[in-house]
């Protein structure tokens, strides 16, 4: 996934680490640069199964869907502090 800015490259790894802190699985997925996949470890594997990296998006989307309301006040306050 192509993310726009480093502001927002900046949030995923945020994601990425709060959704870690929660106890989702999801070491398959990295930011690379602007970009938001899979780890180059992870690309490397002769003939690899998809299925974790798979799973590891599904557990990241329905952990934000889950905590949106949080996410959204934490990423408000984020930005402000930016801001200022």
């Amino acid at each position: 996934m192509e993310l726009i800015d480093e502001v927002n490259a900046e949030w995923a790894r945020h994601l990425l680490d709060d959704a870690s802190r929660n106890g989702i699985e999801c070491e398959a997925i990295q930011v690379n640069g602007s970009a938001l996949g899979e780890t180059l470890q992870n690309q490397v594997v002769p003939g690899r199964d998809l299925t974790g990296l798979w799973e590891a998006a599904a557990a990241l989307g329905r952990f934000i869907f889950h905590n949106r309301q949080r996410l959204r006040e934490t990423r408000e306050a984020w930005i402000s502090s930016l801001t200022l």
